[in-house]
């Protein structure tokens, strides 16, 4: 099934999304190449989060459209990012995102 190749990219991400996170938001703000790395694996998330079948999606209560919107500002409308709002993301989201795919993951692998 083509949803645990998109669930190993979201946890491979959140795991490096943990490394590159810097200690402060000013120490992110000023580092061009940890935001760079931060917002591509932000967008691979959000793709794959995307790419998940509908039938996964019902199994979850996250807000999918929200996923999707993110991830065309992260592509379409770069110029629309804001490093707080990220930060936010990267230190509030991502680890409630990680929790809930590790079950859907859990919930998957019992129902094969």
């Amino acid at each position: 099934m083509k949803d645990h190749l998109w669930i190993h990219y979201i946890l491979s991400s959140c795991d490096l999304l943990k490394e590159y996170a810097p200690e402060s938001i000013e120490a992110f703000e000023h580092d061009a190449m940890r935001q760079d790395a931060i917002l591509y694996r932000l967008r691979i998330i959000a793709e794959s989060a995307n790419r998940l079948s509908i039938e996964t999606k019902k199994l979850s209560k996250l807000d999918w459209d929200t996923i999707r919107g993110f991830r065309n500002v992260l592509t379409h409308e770069y110029h629309l990012i804001d490093l707080d709002r990220v930060w936010s993301i990267l230190f509030d989201d991502i680890p409630v995102l990680e929790l809930e795919i590790k079950r859907l993951r859990d919930l998957l692998e019992t129902q094969q």
